[in-house]
């Protein structure tokens, strides 16, 4: 039960800072060997490897959706 609440506040804090474009706060989430993998065929798709990688994808999506914000109003946790 205490994962699940813990989850469901992680998930909400990282939208929350998605909302600010606080990239540090984004970005603690990351190990520094993280794989950010966006599929499809815009500009931002594909692989992107670390953190340098993975702060470059966040800044380019920023300044391309300066107004994007996200609300979370359920969240489900299943077999934790």
């Amino acid at each position: 039960m205490i994962g699940a609440i813990l989850l469901k506040r992680a998930a909400k804090d990282g939208f929350a800072a998605v909302n600010r474009h606080d990239l540090d706060a984004i970005l603690e989430r990351y190990h520094e060997d993280a794989v950010f993998e966006l599929p499809g065929e815009t500009v931002l798709s594909g692989s992107h490897v670390g953190l340098a990688a993975i702060r470059r994808f966040y800044e380019q999506w920023f300044e391309s959706m300066p107004e994007i914000k996200f609300t979370v109003e359920h969240t489900a946790v299943e077999d934790i």
